[in-house]
């Protein structure tokens, strides 16, 4: 139900993060995991003599995992709070997935485990990145007037709960705040692009030309600044189009990305009337649709002479996603005939010979 006995224990069990958990508790959250076998003598097991239990008594190895990785927090970064904002989240997007999580802590030497940890940190099945509030599963095993001081070096004195809406929800404006800070330049905007959406070009075609018609215009660009949170709308676009144009292309935005879909582009029009019927022999796989591994891919690469840049990092480059582990006809060019109506003439569509444009 709840993915880890950290999960189970931080969202059902102790919430409030006093420490124990008693009988009363432990068997609401048992009943609601609908467990079947006998709830007395697993308490029992736990508790021996005592009327409650601590995380240690439940799961003494994800304890101590925990116990470490908070260690080495601290030691690197003084609190909780300094650690997420300056080693697992300096790029400032908010979230970080496994592969970003044991990157940053491979960088800051964090823990001897990450993996483990990252799997315990995790709030619910199904989660695939962290926040910052996920980080709370740390403060599992630390006595409640230290946990003020663990999460943000501030003092218990002051008496601010950790835990409460209103600081949950300062905290979350303060993280806004800084991203804006933090987003200043175009380099910057390019990383955080990178980091939600696997690449810039998939970021063009996602979010910064929707309607692919190859170029990027202010109204463009400003929303996708704001579904990302960021202000600094005009002096970003000022550094993005400083001739004063209007709109920005591909080949201004990215130049890599523009020279792999042209000189791709070209290739397939070259085997076919149209991309579509090219991709179809050359990279569709008959058990995915439209779909194409990378080995697949890099045939299909090596076979039409696709030589732009590896195909391992073109593949990279034109995914949808990161760790999406196939490709898709409609991640690279827009489908004007899904149903086939139209074999070797799609209405529309500007990846035929006849009608074949660039996005310079």
């Amino acid at each position: 139900k709840h993915g880890s006995t950290a999960a189970a224990w931080r969202m059902a069990m102790d919430p409030k993060f006093t420490g124990s958990v008693s009988f009363g508790n432990f068997l609401l959250v048992l009943e609601d995991c609908a467990f079947q076998g006998n709830v007395k003598a697993l308490w029992k097991m736990l508790s021996g003599d005592r009327t409650t239990i601590t995380f240690q008594d439940l799961d003494a190895g994800a304890q101590k995992l925990l116990d470490a990785f908070r260690a080495s927090l601290l030691q690197n970064f003084g609190s909780v709070t300094e650690a997420w904002a300056k080693g697992l989240n300096e790029i400032g997007r908010g979230k970080v997935d496994k592969k970003d999580f044991l990157d940053a802590c491979e960088k800051h030497a964090l823990g001897s485990n990450p993996e483990k940890v990252f799997k315990a940190l995790l709030a619910r099945p199904g989660q695939r990145s962290l926040c910052k509030e996920d980080l709370r599963a740390l403060l599992i095993g630390i006595p409640p007037e230290q946990i003020q001081n663990v999460w943000d070096g501030a003092s218990s004195a002051q008496g601010v709960d950790p835990l409460s809406p209103r600081d949950s929800a300062k905290v979350r404006i303060d993280e806004d705040k800084s991203k804006d800070r933090i987003v200043s330049s175009v380099d910057g905007f390019k990383k955080m692009l990178i980091v939600k959406y696997g690449s810039l070009f998939s970021a063009w075609r996602n979010s910064l030309d929707t309607d692919h018609n190859g170029i990027m215009a202010q109204a463009d660009f400003a929303n996708a600044c704001r579904d990302m949170g960021i202000k600094n709308i005009t002096s970003l676009w000022g550094q993005l189009d400083p001739m004063k144009l209007g709109h920005v292309t591909l080949k201004d935005f990215d130049n890599d990305s523009n020279s792999a879909i042209t000189e791709f582009t070209a290739l397939l029009l070259a085997q076919a009337p149209t991309t579509k019927e090219a991709w179809t022999q050359f990279f569709m796989d008959p058990k995915k649709a439209l779909g194409t591994d990378l080995k697949k891919f890099t045939v299909g690469c090596q076979e039409i002479g696709f030589g732009c840049m590896p195909p391992e990092k073109a593949f990279k480059l034109f995914r949808p996603e990161a760790g999406r582990h196939h490709l898709d006809y409609h991640d690279l060019f827009k489908n004007f005939d899904r149903n086939q109506n139209f074999p070797g003439k799609e209405p529309g569509q500007p990846w035929s010979k006849d009608q074949a444009t660039t996005t310079n």
